[in-house]
């Protein structure tokens, strides 16, 4: 009995995002199922509710609380307001970002990055509050989720660019030429063009 009420609740959960485009939108972000992208969409209601973006981590709760006393000021646990449920969900789906997706994402790098230097579940709440983040500048705007490839390799070695600063032939520049009073420098593998 039991059972089957939860496979009927679960495919009317199905129909109604499959009808709707906001959810098909929010589920191009790998880690987001179907329930989190509903309860997204329910909670948020209209993008336009939010001016910014950023406001939509805060309202979930999902951003520090800050101490201030005179010289004293620091962050401390997260604030856990607004919908506990949603908040829990992309917990999930951060967690589910960081652990399960084979695809390379900036996302997943840069939460990778926060575990390495602090704890797995200080990196999943940084990624759940930037999902939350990112779904309502997706739908305010329409656009869906672009993991951009991160090259495994990189940064590149600095001995592949060192030949780059001492060319004095053609680089692109402001202009698209560089002039002989310009000079390249290297700077976090990118070649820049600098006044002399």
């Amino acid at each position: 009995m039991l059972v089957a009420q939860c496979k009927k609740l679960e495919k009317l959960i199905l129909d109604t995002v499959e009808q709707d485009e906001a959810c098909q939108l929010f589920m191009t972000i790998p880690g987001v199922g179907p329930l989190t992208a509903l309860a997204y969409k329910t909670y948020v209601d209209r993008p336009q509710r939010f001016q910014k973006s950023k406001s939509v981590g805060a309202s979930l709760g999902l951003t520090p609380r800050k101490y201030a006393s005179g010289e004293v000021d620091y962050n401390g646990p997260i604030t856990k307001c607004g919908d506990a449920f949603l908040r829990m969900h992309l917990f999930e789906a951060a967690k589910v970002l960081l652990s399960r997706t084979t695809k390379p994402s900036d996302l997943k790098s840069w939460g990778l990055r926060i575990a390495k230097r602090s704890s797995n579940k200080k990196a999943c709440v940084a990624v759940a509050r930037r999902l939350a983040v990112i779904m309502h500048a997706m739908w305010r705007d329409g656009t869906v989720f672009q993991s951009t490839e991160v090259q495994a390799n990189w940064p590149p070695p600095r001995s592949s660019f060192e030949t780059q600063e001492r060319f004095t032939g053609l680089l692109p520049a402001r202009d698209g030429v560089v002039r002989q009073d310009e000079k390249t420098e290297v700077e976090n593998g990118a070649v820049a063009v600098c006044q002399v």
